[in-house]
């Protein structure tokens, strides 16, 4: 009786082993700096745009050298982009509102900088849907002027999504 007992609990052992091997290699696998996004994935998909604002005159500025972040959609995130932009789909806010924001912002999502030519882009974005968020600013007579940007993103299926941050005066 005892032989038969070991002999059953060899394979409860054997069975348990390969259930927590298979879910390990099932896990959603985590980017290298995923403490540094926050709670972001890694993923296969990119998220590619530009952002700008446009004066009534034409004359375009870019986010050029700001952040730009890419935030999961959560209910956190969602009341962050109503108190920016009035609504959750974003659209164009007030930039002060975006400064007294930004430490949240940061710590929320995958953050690149805004190339000189407006344009950016995020790697390794997991399937999902997100909030994309710049500001706009430059100095007029030495006082800031600007606008922060936001739009919703889907990223799935390893493809890129492209994303204007766009608007004119």
């Amino acid at each position: 009786m005892a032989r038969r007992v070991s002999f059953n609990l060899r394979w409860v052992c054997v069975l348990v082993s390969t259930i927590g091997i298979a879910a390990c290699a099932t896990r959603q696998q985590q980017h290298p700096d995923a403490n540094a996004f926050g709670s972001a994935s890694y993923g296969e998909n990119t998220v590619a745009g530009s952002a700008s604002l446009v004066s009534r005159s034409g004359y375009v500025r870019t986010c050029d050298g700001n952040a730009v972040y890419l935030m999961p959609i959560t209910t956190a995130s969602t009341d962050l982009m109503v108190d920016l932009f009035g609504k959750a789909s974003g659209g164009v806010g007030q930039r002060f509102k975006f400064e007294d924001r930004s430490n949240e912002i940061q710590h929320s999502g995958k953050q690149v900088e805004c190339q000189r030519n407006g344009t950016f882009k995020f790697e390794h974005v997991a399937d999902g849907n997100y909030y994309a968020v710049t500001d706009v600013t430059w100095l007029l007579r030495l006082t800031p002027e600007g606008a922060a940007l936001g739009a919703i993103v889907q990223a799935n299926g390893g493809q890129t999504t492209e994303v204007e941050l766009r608007h004119q005066y």
